[in-house]
Protein backbone atom coordinates (compact mmCIF):
# COMPACT_ATOMS: atom_id res chain seq x y z
CA UNK A 1 0.00 0.00 0.00
CA UNK A 2 1.38 3.40 -0.97
CA UNK A 3 0.07 6.76 0.08
CA UNK A 4 1.07 10.37 0.68
CA UNK A 5 1.14 10.34 4.49
CA UNK A 6 4.35 11.37 6.24
CA UNK A 7 5.87 9.04 8.82
CA UNK A 8 4.34 5.70 7.74
CA UNK A 9 6.70 2.81 6.98
CA UNK A 10 5.92 0.62 4.00
CA UNK A 11 7.20 -2.94 4.47
CA UNK A 12 7.89 -5.57 1.84
CA UNK A 13 9.46 -9.01 1.80
CA UNK A 14 12.95 -7.71 0.81
CA UNK A 15 13.24 -4.06 1.92
CA UNK A 16 11.89 -1.60 4.45
CA UNK A 17 11.24 1.69 2.72
CA UNK A 18 10.24 5.07 4.26
CA UNK A 19 8.68 7.94 2.33
CA UNK A 20 9.83 11.56 2.56
CA UNK A 21 8.02 14.77 1.66
CA UNK A 22 10.03 14.93 -1.59
CA UNK A 23 8.09 13.38 -4.39
CA UNK A 24 9.48 10.20 -5.98
CA UNK A 25 12.32 9.99 -3.42
CA UNK A 26 12.38 7.14 -0.90
CA UNK A 27 15.01 5.97 1.63
CA UNK A 28 16.08 2.48 2.52
CA UNK A 29 15.59 1.94 6.25
CA UNK A 30 18.82 -0.15 6.50
CA UNK A 31 21.30 1.56 4.15
CA UNK A 32 19.79 5.09 4.40
CA UNK A 33 20.41 5.48 0.65
CA UNK A 34 17.88 7.38 -1.47
CA UNK A 35 16.00 5.32 -3.99
CA UNK A 36 14.24 6.62 -7.09
CA UNK A 37 10.78 5.41 -7.87
CA UNK A 38 11.56 4.57 -11.47
CA UNK A 39 14.49 2.31 -10.49
CA UNK A 40 12.90 0.44 -7.58
CA UNK A 41 10.69 -2.44 -8.74
CA UNK A 42 8.40 -2.47 -5.68
CA UNK A 43 7.83 1.28 -5.75
CA UNK A 44 7.34 1.28 -9.49
CA UNK A 45 4.70 -1.44 -9.18
CA UNK A 46 2.88 0.50 -6.46
CA UNK A 47 2.91 3.68 -8.47
CA UNK A 48 1.53 1.97 -11.55
CA UNK A 49 -1.21 0.37 -9.49
CA UNK A 50 -2.07 3.72 -7.90
CA UNK A 51 -2.22 5.42 -11.30
CA UNK A 52 -4.50 2.70 -12.65
CA UNK A 53 -6.84 3.18 -9.69
CA UNK A 54 -6.95 6.97 -10.15
CA UNK A 55 -7.91 6.64 -13.80
CA UNK A 56 -11.01 4.56 -13.06
CA UNK A 57 -14.46 6.07 -13.59
CA UNK A 58 -15.92 7.19 -10.21
CA UNK A 59 -18.88 5.24 -8.91
CA UNK A 60 -22.21 7.08 -8.95
CA UNK A 61 -23.42 8.36 -5.61
CA UNK A 62 -26.76 6.85 -4.59
CA UNK A 63 -28.29 10.22 -3.68
CA UNK A 64 -26.96 12.56 -6.36
CA UNK A 65 -27.61 10.08 -9.19
CA UNK A 66 -31.31 9.72 -8.39
CA UNK A 67 -33.83 10.73 -11.10
CA UNK A 68 -31.31 12.67 -13.13
CA UNK A 69 -33.22 14.64 -15.77
CA UNK A 70 -31.76 17.22 -18.08
CA UNK A 71 -28.27 17.05 -16.55
CA UNK A 72 -29.71 18.27 -13.22
CA UNK A 73 -29.68 16.10 -10.15
CA UNK A 74 -32.23 16.33 -7.42
CA UNK A 75 -32.59 15.05 -3.88
CA UNK A 76 -34.66 11.99 -3.14
CA UNK A 77 -38.34 12.87 -2.95
CA UNK A 78 -38.45 16.38 -4.44
CA UNK A 79 -37.37 15.81 -8.02
CA UNK A 80 -40.87 16.75 -9.24
CA UNK A 81 -40.73 20.16 -7.56
CA UNK A 82 -37.21 20.80 -8.78
CA UNK A 83 -38.13 19.89 -12.35
CA UNK A 84 -41.14 22.23 -12.20
CA UNK A 85 -38.91 24.96 -10.78
CA UNK A 86 -36.43 24.42 -13.59
CA UNK A 87 -39.18 24.68 -16.23
CA UNK A 88 -40.75 27.80 -14.66
CA UNK A 89 -37.69 29.86 -13.74
CA UNK A 90 -34.82 28.27 -15.64
CA UNK A 91 -32.88 27.85 -12.40
CA UNK A 92 -32.21 24.84 -10.27
CA UNK A 93 -30.78 24.67 -6.81
CA UNK A 94 -28.70 21.57 -7.56
CA UNK A 95 -27.30 22.64 -10.90
CA UNK A 96 -23.70 23.17 -9.73
CA UNK A 97 -23.56 20.88 -6.74
CA UNK A 98 -22.15 17.98 -8.76
CA UNK A 99 -19.45 18.61 -11.33
CA UNK A 100 -20.72 17.57 -14.74
CA UNK A 101 -17.80 18.85 -16.86
CA UNK A 102 -15.18 16.27 -15.89
CA UNK A 103 -15.34 13.14 -13.78
CA UNK A 104 -14.41 13.52 -10.16
CA UNK A 105 -11.54 11.60 -8.53
CA UNK A 106 -13.73 10.47 -5.67
CA UNK A 107 -16.45 7.88 -5.42
CA UNK A 108 -18.58 10.47 -3.61
CA UNK A 109 -20.02 13.49 -5.35
CA UNK A 110 -18.31 16.79 -4.67
CA UNK A 111 -20.79 19.24 -3.23
CA UNK A 112 -20.26 22.82 -4.34
CA UNK A 113 -22.23 25.74 -2.93
CA UNK A 114 -24.24 27.38 -5.74
CA UNK A 115 -23.83 31.10 -6.36
CA UNK A 116 -26.23 33.18 -4.25
CA UNK A 117 -27.55 35.10 -7.26
CA UNK A 118 -29.33 32.00 -8.54
CA UNK A 119 -31.56 31.77 -5.48
CA UNK A 120 -31.97 35.52 -5.03
CA UNK A 121 -33.86 36.30 -8.24
CA UNK A 122 -35.85 33.12 -7.87
CA UNK A 123 -37.05 33.91 -4.36
CA UNK A 124 -36.54 37.63 -3.68
CA UNK A 125 -36.64 39.52 -6.96
CA UNK A 126 -40.22 38.92 -8.03
CA UNK A 127 -43.47 40.83 -7.78
CA UNK A 128 -46.83 39.25 -7.03
CA UNK A 129 -48.77 42.51 -6.63
CA UNK A 130 -51.96 42.94 -8.63
CA UNK A 131 -52.45 46.10 -10.66
CA UNK A 132 -55.15 48.46 -9.32
CA UNK A 133 -57.29 48.05 -12.44
CA UNK A 134 -57.39 44.32 -11.76
CA UNK A 135 -58.52 44.58 -8.16
CA UNK A 136 -61.72 42.78 -7.31
CA UNK A 137 -63.47 42.09 -4.04
CA UNK A 138 -64.73 38.77 -2.80
CA UNK A 139 -68.28 39.95 -3.49
CA UNK A 140 -67.42 40.70 -7.11
CA UNK A 141 -65.73 37.34 -7.53
CA UNK A 142 -68.62 35.45 -5.90
CA UNK A 143 -71.41 37.12 -7.92
CA UNK A 144 -69.65 37.57 -11.24
CA UNK A 145 -70.68 35.66 -14.32
CA UNK A 146 -68.11 32.87 -14.66
CA UNK A 147 -68.41 32.88 -18.46
CA UNK A 148 -67.43 36.57 -18.60
CA UNK A 149 -64.64 36.54 -16.02
CA UNK A 150 -61.53 38.26 -17.31
CA UNK A 151 -59.44 38.62 -14.15
CA UNK A 152 -57.23 35.66 -13.37
CA UNK A 153 -58.38 33.50 -16.28
CA UNK A 154 -56.18 30.64 -15.12
CA UNK A 155 -57.98 30.56 -11.76
CA UNK A 156 -61.54 31.20 -13.00
CA UNK A 157 -62.01 28.82 -15.86
CA UNK A 158 -65.56 28.29 -17.02
CA UNK A 159 -66.40 24.92 -18.50
CA UNK A 160 -69.85 24.39 -19.90
CA UNK A 161 -69.27 20.67 -20.45
CA UNK A 162 -70.86 18.54 -17.77
CA UNK A 163 -68.59 16.38 -15.68
CA UNK A 164 -71.35 13.90 -14.83
CA UNK A 165 -71.31 10.40 -16.15
CA UNK A 166 -74.11 8.71 -18.10
CA UNK A 167 -75.75 7.26 -15.00
CA UNK A 168 -75.62 10.54 -13.08
CA UNK A 169 -77.01 12.42 -16.09
CA UNK A 170 -79.97 10.02 -16.33
CA UNK A 171 -80.66 10.39 -12.61
CA UNK A 172 -80.52 14.18 -12.89
CA UNK A 173 -82.93 14.10 -15.85
CA UNK A 174 -85.38 11.97 -13.84
CA UNK A 175 -85.23 14.43 -10.95
CA UNK A 176 -85.90 17.34 -13.31
CA UNK A 177 -88.93 15.57 -14.78
CA UNK A 178 -90.21 14.86 -11.27
CA UNK A 179 -89.75 18.49 -10.30
CA UNK A 180 -91.76 19.67 -13.32
CA UNK A 181 -94.73 17.54 -12.31
CA UNK A 182 -95.09 18.92 -8.78
CA UNK A 183 -98.59 19.73 -7.45
CA UNK A 184 -99.83 23.28 -7.71
CA UNK A 185 -99.65 23.90 -3.95
CA UNK A 186 -96.05 22.77 -3.71
CA UNK A 187 -95.03 24.74 -6.78
CA UNK A 188 -96.69 27.92 -5.47
CA UNK A 189 -95.01 27.56 -2.09
CA UNK A 190 -91.63 27.09 -3.75
CA UNK A 191 -92.25 30.13 -5.96
CA UNK A 192 -93.25 32.25 -2.96
CA UNK A 193 -90.10 31.24 -1.12
CA UNK A 194 -87.95 32.05 -4.11
CA UNK A 195 -89.50 35.53 -4.43
CA UNK A 196 -87.85 36.61 -1.23
CA UNK A 197 -90.99 37.70 0.65
CA UNK A 198 -90.53 35.10 3.37
CA UNK A 199 -86.84 35.74 3.79
CA UNK A 200 -85.63 37.43 6.93
CA UNK A 201 -82.38 38.29 8.64
CA UNK A 202 -81.15 37.52 12.12
CA UNK A 203 -80.86 41.22 12.97
CA UNK A 204 -84.44 41.85 11.97
CA UNK A 205 -85.80 38.92 13.96
CA UNK A 206 -83.89 40.02 17.06
CA UNK A 207 -85.53 43.45 17.07
CA UNK A 208 -89.02 42.44 15.92
CA UNK A 209 -91.64 42.56 18.73
CA UNK A 210 -93.17 39.20 19.51
CA UNK A 211 -96.84 38.46 19.10
CA UNK A 212 -98.31 38.38 22.62
CA UNK A 213 -101.94 37.92 21.62
CA UNK A 214 -101.90 34.21 22.41
CA UNK A 215 -100.13 34.66 25.72
CA UNK A 216 -101.90 35.23 29.01
CA UNK A 217 -100.93 38.65 30.29
CA UNK A 218 -101.42 39.35 33.98
CA UNK A 219 -99.82 39.40 37.40
CA UNK A 220 -97.86 36.38 38.46
CA UNK A 221 -99.60 34.70 41.38
CA UNK A 222 -97.35 33.06 43.91
CA UNK A 223 -98.56 29.85 45.46
CA UNK A 224 -97.63 27.97 48.55
CA UNK A 225 -96.65 24.34 48.97
CA UNK A 226 -100.27 23.20 48.75
CA UNK A 227 -100.98 25.03 45.49
CA UNK A 228 -103.06 27.76 47.09
CA UNK A 229 -102.47 31.47 46.49
CA UNK A 230 -99.66 32.54 48.73
CA UNK A 231 -100.59 34.88 51.53
CA UNK A 232 -98.99 35.85 54.76
CA UNK A 233 -99.42 32.73 56.84
CA UNK A 234 -99.13 33.36 60.59
CA UNK A 235 -97.99 29.77 61.14
CA UNK A 236 -95.10 30.23 58.75
CA UNK A 237 -94.18 33.56 60.32
CA UNK A 238 -94.24 31.98 63.77
CA UNK A 239 -92.21 28.95 62.75
CA UNK A 240 -89.53 31.06 61.10
CA UNK A 241 -89.58 33.44 64.10
CA UNK A 242 -90.28 36.42 61.89
CA UNK A 243 -93.34 37.48 63.87
CA UNK A 244 -94.43 36.21 67.32
CA UNK A 245 -97.46 33.90 67.10
CA UNK A 246 -99.88 36.06 69.18
CA UNK A 247 -98.95 39.16 67.19
CA UNK A 248 -99.43 37.34 63.89
CA UNK A 249 -102.86 36.04 64.88
CA UNK A 250 -103.89 39.50 66.06
CA UNK A 251 -102.73 41.29 62.91
CA UNK A 252 -104.19 38.95 60.29
CA UNK A 253 -107.42 38.06 62.04
CA UNK A 254 -109.56 35.81 59.84
CA UNK A 255 -107.51 36.35 56.61
CA UNK A 256 -105.45 33.18 57.08
CA UNK A 257 -108.58 31.13 57.69
CA UNK A 258 -110.14 32.43 54.49
CA UNK A 259 -106.97 31.57 52.59
CA UNK A 260 -107.10 27.98 53.92
CA UNK A 261 -104.65 28.16 56.78
CA UNK A 262 -105.05 25.83 59.76
CA UNK A 263 -107.20 27.21 62.54
CA UNK A 264 -104.75 27.50 65.38
CA UNK A 265 -104.64 30.02 68.22
CA UNK A 266 -107.26 32.24 66.67
CA UNK A 267 -109.45 33.27 69.59
CA UNK A 268 -111.91 36.17 69.88
CA UNK A 269 -110.09 37.62 72.82
CA UNK A 270 -106.37 38.03 72.19
CA UNK A 271 -105.78 38.51 75.89
CA UNK A 272 -106.64 34.88 76.71
CA UNK A 273 -103.41 32.88 77.13
CA UNK A 274 -102.84 30.04 74.69
CA UNK A 275 -102.89 26.66 76.40
CA UNK A 276 -103.56 23.06 75.38
CA UNK A 277 -107.21 23.52 76.18
CA UNK A 278 -107.58 26.61 74.09
CA UNK A 279 -105.89 24.79 71.16
CA UNK A 280 -108.42 21.96 71.56
CA UNK A 281 -111.27 24.40 71.44
CA UNK A 282 -109.82 26.13 68.36
CA UNK A 283 -109.36 22.78 66.61
CA UNK A 284 -112.88 21.67 67.61
CA UNK A 285 -111.60 18.73 69.58
CA UNK A 286 -112.70 19.78 73.04
CA UNK A 287 -116.38 18.89 72.41
CA UNK A 288 -115.53 15.30 71.55
CA UNK A 289 -113.38 14.97 74.65
CA UNK A 290 -116.15 16.44 76.84
CA UNK A 291 -118.70 14.01 75.38
CA UNK A 292 -116.44 11.09 76.06
CA UNK A 293 -115.92 12.26 79.60
CA UNK A 294 -119.67 12.57 80.14
CA UNK A 295 -120.27 9.08 78.74
CA UNK A 296 -117.67 7.58 81.00
CA UNK A 297 -119.32 9.12 84.05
Amino acid sequence: MYGKITGILFCSARKHVAWTPHFDTYFDCYSQLPLRTLHHPILRLGRERRSAMMNLEPLPHPYTNYNRTGNVTALVGNWVEEQALKDATGLSRFETWVGQEEPSQSVHATRAVPPPMQTHPRVIEHDEAVAPQDWETMYMRSHADPSKATTYPQMIEYRSKSKLGPRAQRELAMLMEEAKSLPQETASSITAMSDGHDLNTTHRTDYTPKDMSQNRVGTRVMRDQCGRPAKRDPTFLAETQLVPRPLGDRLFGTAPLEAGATQTSVLPDPDIPITIYTESVAANRYVLVAALDKGLQ
